[in-house]
């Protein structure tokens, strides 16, 4: 009865081993995901979220925002609790200031006791700055507008970015495509060869020729499938994501091309133009908000005295104060003269990135209209060589040309079409540049 009994419990065995083994290979197959179809509009959604740079901008507009804050407080009134106690080896008046008062200048105590506390709460309110604050809030809201516009225009060269190398990973696996299907093309090529090597119409060598051309592809296969994988990793860094997790959906259509003219008109008003335009603008604030500091400063100040010991019979005091700068030795002069050459050198920087922003545009311009007609002839070489290669191939059945014309015909046909999708992803980048270029992104 053991016997049986040790067999099955073996054979029970077997069965949950096996029944657990293809549970997890069936759970690992579930969670072995496709990679996830990419359009160049998601995969720029995707590199929007990841860009630092972008969310640097964003930190750089809070920063902005806390100095216009800061500027506006300083037109409300400042309100302090304070509290002191004085410890000293004699009850005797006099010795220096008052804790409690920041702004007594009486030169004495107003207690005599030994070790006097004294509590206050002082209240200060500005009453007329020269408006020195409402510029300097107004500078600070010119410098958050202009970071505004730096982040639209970060935005509008990602996109650049990322459609670059969308287009340039496009661009590799289609050229693998055409040298595969080349590669075929010389393989057949190959059989036909032995085949006219049966019948006596070619040589062993005319083979040795096509296979060369077959190793040659190979080695440029490897070559491309190295910039893709390149390509790609250089497209998951942009979008916060790993490699081997998405693909490609399809070449973008080639866009309309916008005329010159629109796209100058469009060019003077780009985002880094309007920005440079901000901070000239915030740069004069600045002037103003510096020689505002010679106006004279009126402010109220008061004091009350809650509790003191031993007590006083003053509970509180209100001083008026007029402060009206006569000389700094020059501090406030420097400040305008650094605002004004700020304003200066932006107003500079503005008039630069005008014209370089035209040049941009007429450049990526030239390089569209080139590109295209560049396209438009090799759409018309591919064709030709095509029947150039058809008539090789006939002519060879017929005896009237060798075998390296063949082979050349076939090299001309990926050459071309090699080109051909070349010039259809330089005009693809050159649209996309000629929209950047002009700020429509």
């Amino acid at each position: 009865m053991s016997t049986p009994t040790l067999f099955t419990l073996k054979r029970f065995s077997k069965v949950v081993t096996a029944s657990f083994a293809l549970f997890i290979l069936s759970v690992s197959v579930c969670n072995a995901q496709e990679p996830h179809s990419l359009t160049l509009s998601e995969a720029y959604d995707l590199a929007l979220k990841q860009s630092e740079l972008l969310q640097r901008r964003t930190e750089a507009i809070k920063e902005a925002k806390a100095r216009y804050d800061e500027a506006i407080a300083a037109l409300y009134p400042n309100v302090h609790a304070l509290a002191s106690q004085r410890f000293r080896n004699t009850a005797q008046l006099g010795g220096s200031p008052s804790t409690g008062d920041i702004n007594n200048d009486s030169g004495s105590y107003r207690t005599g006791s030994k070790h006097p506390v004294e509590t206050s709460i002082f209240v200060r309110q500005p009453i007329f700055t020269g408006f020195r604050e409402h510029y300097l809030a107004a500078a600070s809201k010119g410098e958050m507008i202009a970071i505004g516009y730096d982040q639209t225009r970060d935005r509008q060269l990602l996109y650049e970015d990322v459609a670059d190398v969308f287009n340039q990973i496009l661009y590799y696996t289609d050229d693998l495509k055409i040298l595969r299907k080349t590669e075929d093309v010389f393989k057949r090529r190959i059989e036909e060869l032995r085949q006219f090597i049966k019948l006596g119409k070619s040589r062993d060598s005319e083979i040795d020729a096509a296979q060369s051309d077959v190793a040659d592809l190979g080695a440029t296969e490897a070559r491309v499938t190295g910039l893709l994988g390149a390509s790609k990793e250089l497209l998951a860094f942009l979008i916060g994501k790993e490699a081997s997790t998405f693909k490609l959906e399809g070449a973008p259509s080639l866009e309309v091309i916008p005329t010159l003219e629109d796209s100058l008109t469009r060019a003077r008003e780009r985002a880094d133009i309007k920005a440079n335009k901000a901070r000239v603008d915030s740069a004069g604030k600045e002037i103003v908000a510096a020689e505002r500091e010679r106006w004279p400063v009126i402010s109220l100040d008061g004091n009350y005295y809650p509790y003191e010991d031993p007590d006083s019979d003053r509970q509180w005091d209100v001083v008026f104060r007029f402060d009206l700068p006569l000389y700094e030795g020059g501090a406030i002069d420097a400040r305008v003269e650094q605002y004004r050459a700020k304003a200066r050198a932006a107003a500079l920087l503005t008039q630069e990135n005008s014209r370089a922003a035209e040049r941009e545009v007429r450049v990526a311009y030239n390089n569209v209209t080139a590109a295209k007609a560049e396209l438009t002839k090799l759409e018309s070489l591919v064709e030709t060589t095509r029947k150039n290669y058809e008539a090789q191939r006939r002519d060879y059945e017929l005896g009237v040309v060798t075998n390296l014309e063949v082979l050349t015909a076939i090299r001309s046909i990926q050459e071309a079409e090699r080109r051909r999708l070349e010039a259809q992803t330089i005009l693809r980048n050159n649209i996309v540049k000629l929209r950047v270029a002009s700020g429509e992104i």
